[in-house]
């Protein structure tokens, strides 16, 4: 990949997070659109440009964390409820995270643009 790809690529889902944190879409329509960024870019490296990666890993951080803590975990409120002792979330606890990971990852949920 080059970089104005994965910039743009960043730039992309960056702005679906935010859309889906301050409510804009719903987190459903987040889940179908975001399709899993992290897996599906081989932002983790197995397929990449280690140096590219490395130049832009502050915010391929931000999406290695939505993969690992709101996407492998997420599933139904029933579920999360019957299965949750095994570390699956529900919707709710899904999107606080995914606010959470916007957060610190610095993206503007608030309001205003990334710095």
């Amino acid at each position: 990949m080059k970089s104005n790809e994965l910039e743009a690529a960043l730039t992309d889902h960056d702005a679906l997070v935010v859309r889906c944190v301050r409510g804009e879409i719903a987190f459903d329509e987040f889940l179908r659109t975001y399709d899993s960024f992290y897996q599906r870019w081989a932002l983790d490296g197995h397929e990449g440009d280690a140096a590219l990666l490395a130049h832009y890993e502050p915010r391929i951080g931000v999406h290695r964390r939505i993969w690992e803590e709101v996407e492998t975990r997420q599933t139904t409120a029933d579920h999360a409820r019957d299965q949750g002792h095994l570390g699956f979330i529900g919707p709710e606890e899904a999107m606080r995270r995914l606010a959470a990971i916007a957060h610190d990852g610095g993206l503007p949920v608030d309001g205003g643009t990334a710095g």
